[in-house]
């Protein structure tokens, strides 16, 4: 660079912000380290503090309006805020690269075909196909279609983009024309790539970008291979960066963000992990790094950390030494030592009775963690096959149950409503058994929300998904919390085929009725002696108050409610219920009934 002037660069990940309490950036961290440490031209570019939490549209323009490249984190909290800010900049900058990344743009569809070279007489016009594509060599034992025998034959996997089921990424970008280029997969080799290739503008050599040229044509370039090795990207933590966003603004208070590994072996549909790329687990260094980074966590005195793993306490077991154990004793260890972190958050693996107990009674007993998940989603056979999820055994759930109640370790369950195939007798069947197996703590009934890159999109048709969209509002929340009056938006399912819109909006009612009778204990003791003393059913007793049969007039006013905040659901409106006389919070259904009922 002949002026020696470096390029600047502005990064954007907005989470919300809790009681005063923001996260840590973790995607740029891993960015800008990664970059930093592998990037050739890294000392020619100048990178301003991120912008990490919901603030004025004005002010986080002019925060970026000097950016020669404007790179945004985004997923379904915070695109509509990111859009905005963005293509306020576009306007009062055009020349500022916008480049967006995160879970929120939709992935593409790539198609795997494979080819015998010399045996399959079109291959060669196979590889002619014009498009961006990746050719991968293996040799392995396979059928050979011309002698119908299995023989060891070197054969070319061809992977390609495949235009005709594009998952909505060209109309992404014509949509977000404020957006040059759009990055799909993990982000740390395809930034670095975009700082090396910039000066010169030379997109085609930057993988896993998406963009449209001139003409409106999309343009995308092949994605590069997940990483292997996760410790070639520099722990944030352990290097300077968040060091020096705490210190710029000291008046905060934090949580962090913590991986220790990366990728799902599940394959829920309903989840944005289910997606193949990301079925194929890596781990990051426990002694070197994992280790590091919680004693970093302590000594900033951070006070909540939430685990991004998706299955923690999958490696707990004695086969991979004890891994995720290690980690919950090594944060138990240090909150003894230091005081900090007070709460370590985790969603829990799905198929480890032994690991599950041992991990959370270690974070029960240092007081990290006073809630156990035994997730579900549904009960029914024909659903869970239809969304390619394996449940925990209900026989393991009530062994799971009895022995966390005997250690005063409070436990909690999650369904999804909506989900393909259940129908609402399925549905409050499976609410029931989950009672009379030991959940009367709590039952958290989930709305179904389709996810940008979850792979039940292509399944909305196929299962005759309704969706409503509506403002995404945070439970407890305070009305007018958004900034700039800028709300977020999900798509919840309000109805299927298996459960049309009246039986989804009377399966929505049962969930309140269950929660306010039962969860939030109104007559949870009648209920219990009702069903193991006389064989009544938590259907029953709750389909009872549903349908009032005697019409009295507090429960039919309590019924009423529900449904009608179920049908409001349906026409887009919001989750929760605002009171401004009680605290102006948006109150859940149940809790908003459990108030009036007691006043």
């Amino acid at each position: 660079m002949a002026d020696n002037k470096k390029i600047k660069v502005g990064m954007v990940q907005i989470n919300n912000s809790f009681d005063r309490q923001n996260y840590l950036p973790l995607s740029l961290g891993f960015l800008h380290s990664y970059a930093q440490k592998h990037a050739k031209n890294f000392n020619n570019f100048e990178f301003s503090m991120p912008i990490y939490k919901r603030i004025a549209i004005d002010e986080a323009v002019e925060h970026l309006s000097d950016s020669d490249i404007a790179c945004f984190s985004t997923y379904v909290w915070n695109f509509n805020i990111s859009s905005e800010i963005a293509k306020r900049l576009k306007k009062e900058k055009p020349e500022t690269l916008i480049v967006f990344g995160g879970c929120h743009v939709p992935e593409p569809f790539i198609k795997e075909e494979t080819y015998i070279e010399g045996k399959d007489e079109n291959y060669e016009n196979y590889i002619r196909k014009g498009g961006i594509h990746n050719l991968e060599k293996k040799k392995m034992t396979i059928h050979n279609p011309q002698t119908s025998k299995l023989e060891n034959l070197e054969y070319t996997v061809y992977s390609h983009y495949d235009s005709k089921r594009d998952k909505g990424l060209k109309s992404f970008l014509e949509r977000n024309s404020f957006i040059d280029i759009a990055s799909t997969g993990e982000g740390e080799m395809v930034f670095t790539s975009l700082l090396e290739k910039y000066p010169k503008r030379e997109w085609d050599r930057v993988p896993g970008i998406h963009r449209l040229d001139e003409k409106g044509n999309l343009v995308s370039t092949f994605p590069q291979p997940r990483i292997e090795d996760l410790n070639t990207i520099p722990s944030p933590y352990l290097t300077d960066y968040f060091n020096q966003l705490m210190e710029k603004n000291a008046e905060e208070q934090w949580i962090a963000l913590f991986e220790t590994n990366r990728g799902c072996p599940f394959g829920c549909t309903f989840c944005d992990w289910g997606i193949n790329a990301k079925n194929r687990m890596v781990l990051y260094d426990l002694e070197e790094r994992i280790f590091k980074e919680i004693d970093w966590i302590s000594k900033s005195k951070i006070e909540f950390v939430y685990c991004c793993d998706a299955n923690f306490g999958i490696y707990a077991a004695e086969k991979f030494k004890f891994r995720d154990l290690k980690i919950a004793q090594r944060f138990a260890e240090n909150k003894g030592k230091y005081k900090y972190p007070h709460r370590f958050s985790v969603q829990n693996t799905k198929n480890s009775k032994e690991a599950t107990y041992e991990i959370q009674t270690i974070l029960n007993d240092s007081g990290l963690d006073k809630g156990v998940l035994l997730a579900f989603q549904s009960l029914h056979e024909p659903t869970l096959k239809a969304i390619d999820r394996n449940n925990i055994r209900l026989e393991t759930y009530h062994d799971l149950q009895k022995r966390f109640t005997k250690e005063g370790v409070t436990t909690f369950s999650d369904i999804i409503l909506g989900l393909p195939l259940e129908t609402y007798e399925t549905f409050t069947k499976g609410v029931s058994t989950l009672i009379e197996n030991g959940q009367h703590n709590r039952i958290q009934f989930n709305n179904l929300s389709i996810l940008p890159n979850a792979p039940i999109v292509g399944d909305i048709k196929k299962y005759g998904l309704e969706i409503a969209e509506s403002d995404m509002i945070n439970i407890h929340g305070s009305l007018g919390e958004w900034v700039d009056n800028i709300y977020e938006r999900q798509q919840l399912v309000v109805g299927t085929e298996t459960m049309p819109r009246e039986d989804w909006a009377k399966a929505r009612n049962f969930g309140y009725m269950i929660s306010f009778l039962h969860f939030d204990k109104v007559l949870q003791v009648p209920n219990i002696l009702l069903n193991t003393q006389y064989g009544v059913s938590y259907k029953e007793i709750t389909d009872a108050f549903i349908e009032n049969p005697r019409k009295t007039p507090i429960i039919e006013e309590i019924s009423n409610l529900f449904s009608d905040q179920a049908r409001s659901l349906q026409k887009g409106g919001a989750e929760y219920i605002h009171s401004k006389q009680w605290l102006n919070i948006w109150w859940p259904a149940d809790e908003y009934a459990l108030i009036k009922l007691a006043t």
